[in-house]
């Protein structure tokens, strides 16, 4: 029996703003006959897809992490592009997780509730396969966030620790503790562990899982374990990456966890909405990227790791230069095999600079980018194989492996699959790391993560390095602004850094709300809340 076991929510952040989310989810899902009753698989598709809506939408994704590791980079409002970013964007962000947070945190509470037994809130799954569901859920959420801020307010079901004391406002914590990133990782690999062994495979989790569409119960174990994988990588912990590495894993694309968008224009994907629904056309995929999966070196000097060789995900990645936003609409976009079609926009310019930029001459993100219907991913098959070979010394089989479910989930046809895997170079430290990156497009915040903890890619553009500003033509992306020598931009960023972020700056509203908890954090950063305080998980 978990330590807390009623309803909780309470990050000091924003009780009162949270109890406003949940009276008006309630007043929409709950049962008009009986207000009590909420179906725990209501509250998991919804918190499912608002995490989703939320953190792979415009602004969490669009306007920071994605130009961060550089797919993308923005054709207006640069500043975020540079590092400077807006402080609303970061206190809702951090808002909206925690509000997540509680509606999967109620997942535990119903399925707990001996008196809702066999009640319509339960009548559609094992409630221990709910509880063990949601922990996993919860586990990646909190994964996110340490990954993000490092010390966080943070919950455990399993750990009685007084500091894990999120969300329980019920009980008078109205300013809940911070959390070191350490702690929170080693009570995440035991939440995982336990978790995975509690699932009763004979039995449904939820008979509505979008995430999983068959065989749920055991896909939400393979979830667990490659979480697990994950977490104890990142962490370095040797015990938990064996136990994790011979445990059942997302192996197969058919195994991913996604969230599956239903196609609608109120319920579409996240970049959907903004593209086609908010007409937020703001955003290219970024030069850097271009260059990578065609094959070229790095503006910044580095040598592609792949160089000479096309990458046939590009296409799928990116839309020729020239497509207009129309053909979008009833599958019109014509994909071409010519890399030479494909251009990127330079990352880190000025808005003057940026404004100049024919956006006729640059590639938009690609159909299945934009669709209506795209799947976000929780965790897939591509990203366990490439963690598989880096810690078998990174080695071959699960390298290819790797490549070849990421190029498989895209829509490659098979003959290029085998063209590009024959051709690969051997298996090591920047080719395996770098594959993942490219495998990672539009997961941005875990690429973040890669980044910070290994270095790779190594063709990121750096502040005070230039950004190429030519097409392969040879003509010049931007005629009528003066440039430096060759027609490039120096990145020159918002910010005293000198790299890519190394964490989010803690919400501005926590100093007002939390206090006490705020100079927790504080002070388990070493009393410097940057941009450039490297966390610990990342320290090389």
């Amino acid at each position: 029996m978990r330590l807390f076991n009623k309803f909780v929510m309470g990050v000091g952040t924003a009780a009162m703003l949270l109890t406003s989310c949940t009276e008006k989810f309630e007043e929409i899902n709950q049962n008009p006959n009986d207000p009590e009753n909420v179906p725990t698989v209501s509250l998991a598709l919804s918190a499912s897809r608002t995490l989703m809506d939320d953190l792979r939408d415009e602004w969490a994704a669009g306007r920071m992490v994605l130009p961060w590791v550089q797919y993308w980079a923005q054709v207006n409002y640069t500043e975020e592009d540079r590092f400077q970013y807006r402080q609303n964007s970061n206190n809702s962000m951090f808002k909206s997780i925690y509000t997540k947070l509680m509606d999967i945190e109620r997942i535990i509470e119903i399925a707990e509730d001996e008196t809702l037994s066999g009640s319509y809130s339960l009548a559609y799954g094992d409630p221990n396969n709910q509880v063990q569901a949601a922990r996993i859920m919860k586990a990646w959420v909190f994964q996110l966030l340490t990954d993000m801020y490092g010390p966080i307010p943070y919950s455990s079901y399993g750990a009685q620790d007084e500091d894990f004391n999120a969300l329980m406002a019920h009980i008078g914590v109205s300013n809940p503790s911070y959390v070191s990133q350490e702690r929170i990782y080693a009570d995440l690999l035991n939440e995982l562990k336990e978790a995975a062994a509690l699932i009763d495979e004979s039995k449904d989790v939820f008979d509505r899982d979008i995430i999983f569409k068959s065989e749920s119960a055991t896909k939400w174990k393979q979830f667990a374990n490659s979480l697990r994988l994950r977490i104890a990588v990142q962490a370095g912990d040797a015990a938990a990456i064996a136990e994790a590495a011979s445990a059942d894993l997302i192996m197969d694309n058919g195994d991913n966890a996604a969230w599956y968008y239903d196609g609608t224009t109120t319920k579409g994907a996240p970049m959907y909405k903004a593209y086609f629904v908010s007409n937020r056309t703001d955003f290219a995929v970024s030069k850097p990227f271009i260059d990578l999966l065609k094959g070229k070196d790095a503006t910044n000097g580095v040598v592609n790791p792949f160089s000479g060789m096309t990458d046939p995900r590009l296409f799928k990645y990116a839309v020729t230069v020239g497509t207009d936003e129309a053909a979008f609409i009833g599958n019109k976009v014509e994909e071409s095999t010519d890399p030479a079609d494909y251009e990127g926009i330079p990352y880190g310019v000025s808005n003057s600079v940026a404004g100049a930029i024919a956006m006729s001459r640059v590639s938009m993100p690609g159909e299945q980018v934009l669709a209506a219907d795209a799947s976000e991913i929780y965790m897939e098959a591509a990203e366990v194989y490439f963690l598989l070979s880096e810690i078998n010394g990174y080695d071959q089989a699960n390298y290819e492996a790797g490549v070849r479910a990421s190029m498989e989930k895209w829509g490659v046809a098979q003959a290029d699959i085998d063209a590009y895997v024959a051709a690969l170079p051997a298996a090591s430290m920047e080719t395996v790391l770098t594959q993942k990156y490219i495998a990672l497009y539009m997961q941005p915040h875990q690429a973040w993560s890669e980044y910070r903890r290994t270095g790779y890619p190594m063709h990121l553009i750096k502040p005070g390095q230039f950004t190429g500003a030519n097409y392969a033509d040879g003509t010049a992306v931007i005629s009528d602004v003066a440039l430096g020598d060759g027609n490039d931009v120096m990145f020159t960023p918002l910010v005293d850094i000198s790299d890519v972020p190394a964490r989010l700056a803690f919400p501005q509203e926590e100093e007002l709300l939390n206090p006490a908890g705020f100079s927790q954090g504080l002070e388990l950063l070493g009393g410097d809340d940057a941009m450039d305080t490297v966390l610990p998980i990342f320290k090389k």
